[in-house]
């Protein structure tokens, strides 16, 4: 009974937390973008929109989607489940942003955006570099969003202000790139410096094999539901060009605030199912 009082308490109060947190991001997204629209053509918007459509799912396919596989495993000692994912995630990054460096420029000169081929490249050189946020995982485990959130709580007002400082400076579309590096490596200094356990490169078969079968299921979903959510903007992309994109890309984002608080809700339910003990 203790148990399941313990994880009622600890999954109201990420819902609480995760709620915050949300809106926190939501706000500083929300005026970042008010403020950008005054430094900024919607070219670049829509020229940034296209980029990050490849560059994504470039990361969607670099992942089997571990971090799920390490939320749900019951045993109390994961460090050697830690270590074999974070090492898989690691190496397909790292695979991914090779190949995408080496083929954006013939991809998008094949799709009409040859000019966006070396911003695609440097941006493919972030996926590695996100991928070092993975340890987070261990704190969404054991439901301590409070701890969880620390480095999105950091990170995301730095990104923002470092997006804005390109902009006035003149980057153009260059700003999205600067504001997506600091976050990248803000995130991944703060979650290594607090973290309980660092993980190190290591492989076993074995639970790589447990990681694939409960993972790959939610990697395959994960890429049908981008597709469905992106391919709108592709089209519009690619057959009315970069400033009908940023328009529809802008105008996008006002829904997109719903979502990410559905989201949110999501990210503490399953690990707090996961923890559960009883039907």
């Amino acid at each position: 009974m203790d148990k399941n009082i313990s994880l009622k308490e600890k999954t109201i109060t990420g819902v609480k937390i995760s709620a915050v947190i949300t809106t926190y991001r939501g706000v500083i997204d929300f005026v970042l973008n008010l403020i950008l629209v005054r430094l900024l053509v919607p070219e670049v918007f829509g020229s940034m929109a296209f980029a990050f459509i490849i560059v994504n799912l470039a990361g969607m396919l670099s992942t089997i989607s571990s971090s799920s596989a390490i939320v749900q495993r019951k045993e109390e000692k994961i460090e050697e489940y830690l270590d074999v994912a974070f090492t898989i995630e690691i190496f397909l990054s790292v695979i991914a942003a090779l190949i995408l460096f080496a083929a954006a420029p013939y991809l998008l000169t094949h799709l009409g955006k040859p000019e966006l081929s070396f911003f695609s490249q440097m941006m493919a050189l972030t996926l590695p570099l996100n991928k070092l946020a993975f340890p987070v995982i261990v704190f969404v485990r054991r439901l301590d969003f409070k701890k969880a959130n620390i480095a999105v709580a950091i990170s995301v007002p730095l990104s923002a202000v470092t997006t804005i400082v390109t902009a006035l400076l003149g980057y153009g579309i260059w700003c999205f790139f600067w504001g997506a590096l600091v976050s990248g490596l803000t995130s991944a200094i703060v979650i290594w410096k607090i973290i309980p356990y660092r993980p190190k490169l290591d492989f076993d078969q074995h639970i790589f094999k447990k990681l694939v079968r409960f993972g790959m299921p939610l990697t395959g979903s994960a890429v049908l539901a981008y597709y469905y959510w992106n391919v709108d903007d592709f089209m519009v992309g690619t057959m009315l060009g970069a400033e009908q994109l940023g328009f529809y890309w802008l105008a996008f984002k006002i829904p997109h605030y719903i979502l990410n608080a559905q989201n949110s809700i999501t990210s503490v339910v399953f690990p707090a199912f996961a923890r559960a003990e009883s039907d």
